[in-house]
Order: structure tokens, then C-alpha cells, then sequence
């Protein structure tokens, strides 16, 4: 039994954070447990959702954060990213930080 539930986010495309997202996926594939990471825009120019979909550890979430701060440099000012994830102890989707 999966603690997913079906989440509905409007389908654009994500070239703005496909380029970041690639370079968080490896260092994070590095870490003995897969995350699996779904990238889908809100708008097209002003947000961007990055979710796990899979239980993650506050260690790993620190690690995720830190990667994603080293790569904004390389998305457009203007672009509004949450990062949302469930809680290990906790299904509910939380907010963890963001960033504008």
C-alpha cells in the first residue's frame, strides 16, 4: 500500500528546470536509495514543483536543498521553486522551503 495520492498539476513544459533537475538526480542516485523525483510546472515563468514521491530523510532533504541552492544560478531569477515531500513519520505533503 502506497502513501501516494494522486496529485493533478497542470501539464507545460519543463525545459526552464530540466537542466538543474538532471544534476540533482545523479548526486541524489549516489545516496544507496533511490528518490524519485517528478518535475511538473504550475506556470510556465513564475513556479516550478519539485516533489518526492517517496518517503525521504531529513539528512537527504538536507542534501536535495543544498544541491537545488547550488544550481540556481543557473534558472531565471524570476522562477518560483517549492519543494514538497512527504514526511517520513507523517503522510501528509509538507512545504519544505522556498525560494524565490
Amino acid at each position: 500500500m502506497s502513501l501516494l495520492q494522486p496529485i493533478s498539476l497542470p501539464t507545460q513544459p519543463v525545459s526552464l528546470l530540466s537542466q538543474p533537475v538532471l544534476l540533482l538526480l545523479q548526486p541524489v542516485l549516489l545516496l544507496s536509495q533511490p528518490v524519485l523525483l517528478l518535475t511538473q510546472p504550475v506556470s510556465l515563468l513564475t513556479q516550478r514543483v519539485l516533489l518526492l514521491t517517496q518517503p525521504v530523510s531529513l539528512p537527504k532533504l538536507i542534501y536535495l536543498w543544498q544541491m537545488l541552492m547550488r544550481s540556481l544560478p543557473q534558472l531565471k531569477q524570476n522562477l518560483y521553486i517549492q519543494i514538497l515531500y512527504y514526511y517520513q513519520h507523517n503522510s501528509d505533503l509538507r512545504k519544505v522551503g522556498t525560494v524565490r
